[in-house]
């Protein structure tokens, strides 16, 4: 049973190319690479990062679109959706029966409480989405909540709710720079991917859909921003309809309200996740298949998700990749 549960550590250094380091519970490594991605324009992806870099929003928003024009990558408007925000009055007080040790509870109440997602700030402030299930709400709904110092003590902070649908698979993500924005990232039981946005301190909140195709399934998203001044929103997501399935890329350069889509593989399934590394470099990582036959597939783009590798297996089995990355460095985790 044991070797059917492993966790699997992939380590990733950036050089030349990728190298993966695969160590399972056997002590056993395996190296693999990954070619570097060329960028589609040296010369205008390197301005485009000075632009970003320094904040010069309207220098990097000309180049952006002189390079979204020659890949006929198109951007839709802002397209509201039927999920809303509201305030979080209160966090649910532990109930008796509930015991951690010394630990602290984010929430612990009688009702059903279910994937967590945090991010921190610079400065340390944590904040931490997760799906709520109670009585009075019709329908399952994401609860935000934020903690200043340390995660010793919790604030109620918004809720995302659909009056329709139940909400689901919640990820977190926090943007600095120009702009400061809190961004989750879920999708609905009606295959809807949506990106909510708010203050540090929940408000002025907005709800966007990041992907307006019709007779699509969309689920499983995965939000990270980089690190620029003027920074990107990513959006690595799983899409199906009749044509197949595949990891798609929704990709926001106005801080989340627009979108544009990237369909740059026909390899995915079910799970996928993404890191930014440095200078425009951006990892995708995807399970292959649905069943036992699964494998690990990872590609990279060197100019801010415009253009990608053809990418490669990373493992001939696994499933649930995550993947995480500090400058050149990056790990994938899959069991």
């Amino acid at each position: 049973m044991l070797s059917r549960f492993r966790v699997v550590f992939v380590l990733v250094l950036l050089i030349l190319s990728f190298t993966f380091a695969r160590v399972d519970a056997g002590g056993f490594v395996k190296d693999f690479s990954l070619s570097r991605s060329s960028p589609t324009n040296n010369g205008l992806i390197s301005g485009l990062h000075r632009a970003k870099q320094s904040g010069n929003i309207a220098a990097a928003r000309s180049i952006q679109r002189q390079l979204d024009e020659a890949q006929e990558i198109q951007t839709i408007s802002a397209s509201d959706c039927d999920s809303r925000i509201y305030p979080l009055r209160t966090i649910p007080s532990p109930v008796r029966s509930k015991s951690f040790g010394s630990d602290v509870y984010v929430s612990a109440s009688g009702n059903f409480e279910s994937a967590p997602s945090i991010a921190t700030t610079s400065t340390g402030i944590i904040f931490a989405a997760f799906l709520v299930e109670d009585s009075e709400h019709p329908h399952r709904y994401i609860a935000v909540v934020k903690s200043d110092d340390g995660g010793g003590t919790w604030y109620p902070l918004i809720q995302i709710t659909n009056e329709h649908n139940d909400l689901n698979y919640p990820q977190i993500a926090v943007g600095e720079g120009d702009q400061d924005w809190v961004f989750v990232s879920f999708h609905t039981s009606g295959n809807d991917v949506q990106v909510a946005r708010f203050s540090f301190s929940g408000a002025a909140g907005e709800i966007h859909s990041i992907d307006g195709s019709s007779f699509t399934s969309k689920f499983n998203a995965r939000i990270i921003t980089d690190n620029d001044s003027y920074y990107y929103v990513y959006v690595a997501y799983i899409r199906s309809n009749i044509w197949g399935t595949d990891v798609h890329l929704a990709r926001s350069t106005d801080f989340g309200i627009t979108w544009s889509q990237i369909d740059f593989t026909d390899e995915g399934a079910e799970y996928c996740d993404i890191a930014y590394t440095d200078m425009g470099g951006l990892v995708v990582v995807a399970q292959t298949e649905s069943g036992v036959e699964s494998s690990i597939w990872s590609s990279r783009s060197a100019d801010y998700g415009l253009t990608w590798s053809d990418g490669q297996i990373v493992s001939s089995s696994g499933a649930y990749p995550r993947i995480a990355a500090s400058g050149g460095n990056v790990a994938i985790v899959f069991t």
